[in-house]
């Protein structure tokens, strides 16, 4: 037992890195955000270059450091869905590690972890995502805040690092840290020059380490890329991407009961120091619900709404934990440890049944899932394409599935989504169309609901239909 307590921090991290695996590897391949990312870091350890031929609309740091581990561990998805395991297991071990900076027993802490992971574990079906990284760096960022609330000057250090770690993994959610951690400090500390200048420490590190990733950019010869990705096509992303999925309801309302519950017993039954530490999580995690838009469906909303929902568990605490008996919380977390155990061995199960590892490790679907059929349509297209001597696009949200095994790569056009296509949107994109005399353009026959109809429709009213090669139809520019 001793060695447990002594131990927790790793034997937590690798419980769940157990899960993890088990849980990611029964995915099959398909075109989503995890194919997405997984064909621009592709595309970056093959010598392209991120924004000029991969049209990134984040912020750098995390395709950065996919391209570095791709590139010194292998460039396939096994190596991918491993960096995944690693940055969620981190995330999980991190909010551990904040209950118990807030004096919360061990035990309790475990407990609260578990349940926080058994809701929002379906985020590492999503693949090694800039989200989830941008979310740990927010949870590092609020575990520093209370471990370092006392030194002020290594508190300015380290939030600075968090600032930019934040911003440039993905560049919205920095912003709502930036605006988190200035409320946090204004409302918790005394509104005087000394404190003024701490935040400018802060605001002075971060804009260094930014200076010098854009210098980075700069000399790699994408800075007007990135901005035109990352910066100058928001407006299109904000207001031509809006939906919303009826069951994030549930997650916002939930996000709603704890806000209030937080300000109520703020006010009646905290004491100072838990009122110190719930107006850290409100302060830090009300600004982070802004993260569901445009796209508020579940995943979105479950990172959306994780500080607060760290927070939902810690009122919990504060009204239980002299009510419920070590006993019961040792039986709850049993009980969890058994279902996440369970829900383990199922997807073992499916992993032998479709075992991701037929494929060579060079093959960059190592790792992963491929059905018999898709097998066949992916050697069918590119057999296609080749034929043609390249002078064939994909024109669609499929493209990743059929150009990485090529190595190929047709900027922006690769993923042709409202919002990815820069400065100029769909009349930019039309023009690089038109300037393709000689291609074909392979187009799905439905669109999917973030796909330009103009420009498809453009296609297909101007160029003539010379066939079909499986799931796509062939155009030709002329």
């Amino acid at each position: 037992m001793k060695t447990i307590k002594k131990h927790d921090n790793l034997l937590l991290w690798i419980g769940i890195a157990i899960f993890s695996v088990l849980t990611i590897f029964q995915i099959g391949i398909s075109s989503g955000d995890e194919l997405w990312n997984f064909q621009n870091i592709y595309k970056m350890v093959n010598g392209f270059k991120i924004y000029q031929d991969a049209n990134v609309i984040i912020t750098p740091i995390f395709f950065w450091i996919g391209e570095i581990i791709l590139t010194i561990l292998g460039a396939n998805y096994f190596i991918y869905r491993l960096l995944d395991v690693g940055i969620y297991s981190t995330m999980i071990l991190i909010i551990y590690n904040i209950y118990k900076q807030i004096k919360i027993p061990k035990r309790n802490a475990l407990l609260y972890t578990l349940i926080i992971n058994y809701f929002i574990y379906l985020c590492i079906t999503g693949g090694a995502n800039y989200n989830i990284l941008a979310i740990t760096f927010v949870l590092l960022g609020i575990y520093i805040f209370l471990k370092y609330q006392n030194n002020k000057n290594r508190f300015a250090i380290l939030n600075g690092m968090v600032i930019y770690f934040v911003l440039f993994t993905k560049q919205n959610i920095g912003v709502y840290y930036v605006i988190g951690t200035i409320i946090t400090q204004l409302i918790l500390e005394k509104r005087n020059k000394k404190l003024y200048i701490d935040i400018i420490k802060q605001m002075i590190i971060a804009g260094m380490l930014s200076i010098l990733t854009l210098g980075i950019l700069t000399q790699n010869g994408t800075i007007f890329d990135f901005i035109n990705y990352a910066f100058l096509g928001i407006g299109e992303f904000g207001t031509s991407n809006i939906a919303m999925e009826m069951e994030c309801i549930v997650h916002l309302t939930i996000a709603a009961i704890t806000v209030i519950s937080a300000i109520f017993m703020n006010k009646k039954m905290a004491n100072d120091e838990q009122k110190r530490n719930i107006t850290i999580f409100l302060s830090m995690g009300i600004p982070m619900l802004l993260i569901v838009y445009p796209i508020i469906n579940a995943f979105h909303t479950m990172i959306a709404i994780l500080v607060l929902a760290v927070l939902l568990m810690y009122l919990a605490d504060i009204v239980l934990r002299k009510i419920v008996s070590k006993k019961i919380v040792n039986s709850v977390i049993l009980f969890m440890i058994v279902v996440l155990i369970l829900m383990g061995v199922k997807a073992g199960i499916v992993i032998i049944k479709n075992n991701p590892f037929v494929y060579h490790y060079q093959n960059p679907y190592y790792g992963g899932i491929l059905t018999k059929e898709m097998e066949n349509k992916i050697k069918v297209v590119n057999q296609y394409i080749n034929n043609n001597n390249g002078k064939a696009i994909i024109f669609s949200k499929e493209a990743a599935l059929y150009n990485i095994p090529e190595k190929r790569s047709n900027g922006a056009m690769d993923l042709p989504f409202l919002g990815n296509l820069g400065y100029g949107g769909e009349e930019a994109m039309l023009e690089q169309i038109k300037a393709k005399k000689g291609y074909q353009i392979l187009l799905t026959k439905e669109n999917y609901w973030q796909e330009s109809d103009k420009i498809t429709d453009y296609i297909r009213r101007h160029y003539h239909k010379i066939g079909e090669v499986e799931e796509f139809e062939i155009y030709e520019i002329i």
